[in-house]
């Protein structure tokens, strides 16, 4: 919990890394599946360590291209959800 509080105080300091997840993050939110996962789960899960480190690692404007990188990715952010209790 604390741990979560202080990488949320962080993501507030401008870097490469999170400059680089805002911009992913606004590519998925264009995204009519990824409004609803958000919906579904709360916004608040876009400052979850865990989900930023994974959304950081993705390629997501090569998995937004194509329909089976995209399942997949979609299937690994689900299982990331359930084992970070979001």
């Amino acid at each position: 919990m604390i741990a979560d509080l202080f990488g949320s105080v962080l993501q507030g300091i401008p870097s490469k890394k999170n400059s680089l997840i805002k911009k992913k993050i606004n590519l998925l939110s264009q995204e009519e599946w990824y409004k609803a996962f958000v919906n579904r789960y709360g916004n608040l899960i876009v400052f979850n360590n865990a989900f930023r480190n994974f959304i950081y690692q993705k390629d997501i404007e090569t998995i937004l291209k194509d329909k089976e990188k995209l399942e997949a990715f979609q299937e690994q952010l689900r299982q990331l959800v359930i084992k970070e209790n979001l």
